[in-house]
């Protein structure tokens, strides 16, 4: 909010700049300025018109988009401050695209004198995250995650990793005790302390060590996604584990916005092991557990003197303000939410988060989207968000009503795939990166090959990768 307003009445109500927040007091509660007028006729409304924090063009744009929501106060923002840039429209390829260049684009202002505490990334969800720390971790950009855990340090990631360690070898004793009662199973902590100490006296691992009781049938169930898992590609395996393991019914049951957040994530992380796949050709669960390891044992970044860029839901970013603001996934059925887009009320609600979200930036704000996502394991093509097509002309640069970022670096998937190359048992092969092999099995799309020197592992058959001799 702009100014801080004592008042003596009990009726006041002050409208701030920030947000098209509503602020009422009547003792300590918070109202709705709607209902507070109907409620209190005599309600006295306080307009904070003057905003000291963004330039006239991001305040502009603002007004611009929320000035179509019908349940409003209407008011008009206004500021002294500088004109300032026009917003910054960028339509990228894919989430990757983006996540590139949010990360260029950071290096250059970095380069220009921009301090990283001075930037932020917004998103719709939580998910979204995922890609720009990635981006971010590869090319040495710190960061920090307000509200939520790193994508990696999340509990729910950690739980399904430890799954899947464990179905690669069953002997991770540390990912062993992370899941063997979660979810419960009435395995107490006293036999999990006997287990170790059984593993610790007989000299081997405590899966070994299980031999009764509601702990075998753990092991039972590991044994049984392993053996599952070796005719499954990675993402089919994600599932496999999320439904067998008790996760997805666990979290499913609690009918909680934490739960749904936490499945979101799931879901997101199948869109890691599709890329894998598709980018790599390979289905084995050793090398996408290595592939991984650098990224998902970063550990939690601890709090010091470095500058860090912020990471945020925008839900999360009310109140704050940056110089320099970044939104990502402004498409349609991700901001708006699709939830939201049917509902009127739920459509003037994401159009009061899309204000948020542009009055957070003080100098400049980048609005991204892509023409083709993929999020929660699935791809898809979304149109561009509405919000930025209610973004009066004068305050957005975008050419032709679109830009893509073309990285020349990129990997076409649509060409990793040849037709069926019609793959057997006792074929010999040709691996770009394991060499000569022979093919022991073909199960639906994927293929198990014996490489000399390299071990057996597991292909989708049909990637150019491949080739048949």
């Amino acid at each position: 909010m702009s100014k801080m307003i004592s008042a003596k009445s009990k009726n006041i109500c002050v409208v701030g700049d920030d947000s098209q927040s509503i602020y009422s007091w009547r003792g300590a509660n918070f109202r709705n300025i709607l209902n507070f007028e109907k409620d209190y006729k005599d309600a006295k409304v306080i307009l904070l018109e003057q905003n000291y924090r963004s330039t006239k063009t991001i305040l502009n744009a603002a007004n611009s988009v929320i000035k179509n929501n019908i349940k409003k106060k209407d008011k008009n923002l206004w500021t002294d401050n500088e004109t300032g840039e026009k917003i910054k429209y960028v339509r990228a390829i894919d989430e990757k695209e983006e996540a590139s260049f949010v990360t260029r684009e950071i290096k250059s202002l970095k380069e220009q004198g921009a301090m990283l505490d001075e930037i932020a990334v917004l998103y719709r969800t939580n998910a979204q995250s995922r890609t720009i720390e990635e981006g971010f971790l590869n090319s040495n950009i710190p960061y920090r995650v307000v509200g939520a855990f790193a994508f990696y340090s999340r509990k729910e990631i950690k739980d399904l990793l430890a799954y899947l360690k464990l179905i690669y070898n069953a002997r991770d004793d540390v990912s062993l005790l992370r899941v063997i009662n979660y979810p419960k199973r009435g395995i107490g902590a006293k036999t999990i302390d006997n287990l170790s100490m059984d593993a610790i006296l007989n000299n081997t691992s405590i899966f070994d060590s299980i031999n009764k009781g509601k702990e075998l049938e753990f092991k039972k169930l590991i044994l049984s996604m392993k053996e599952e898992s070796n005719n499954l590609s990675l993402t089919e395996t994600i599932d496999m584990v999320l439904d067998r393991s008790g996760i997805k019914a666990d979290l499913e049951s609690e009918h909680t916005l934490e739960a749904d957040i936490r499945l979101e994530n799931l879901q997101e992380f199948k869109s890691i092991t599709k890329t894998f796949e598709e980018e790599s050709g390979i289905a084995s669960l050793e090398d996408f557990l290595n592939e991984i390891s650098l990224v998902s044992d970063v550990n939690e970044q601890k709090d010091d003197t470095t500058a860090k860029v912020t990471l945020m839901t925008i839900h999360a970013v009310k109140g704050l303000e940056f110089k320099y603001v970044f939104v990502i996934g402004m498409e349609e059925n991700i901001f708006p939410h699709v939830n939201c887009i049917d509902e009127q009320d739920g459509l003037e609600e994401e159009r009061r988060l899309c204000y948020v979200a542009i009055t957070r930036a003080k100098k400049k704000l980048y609005l991204l989207n892509t023409l083709k996502r993929t999020l929660f394991g699935k791809t898809s093509v979304n149109m561009p968000s509405r919000f930025i097509s209610e973004i009066d002309e004068e305050y957005i640069d975008m050419p032709e009503k679109r830009t893509v970022i073309v990285n020349q670096k990129r990997i076409d998937k649509s060409k990793m795939f040849n037709e069926d190359n019609g793959l057997k048992a006792g074929d010999n092969v040709i691996h770009e990166t394991y060499g000569p092999g022979v093919v022991v099995n073909v199960d639906k799309s994927i293929a198990t090959i014996a490489f000399k020197g390299q071990g057996i592992k597991k292909l989708m058959k049909n990637h150019k990768s491949i080739k048949k001799v």
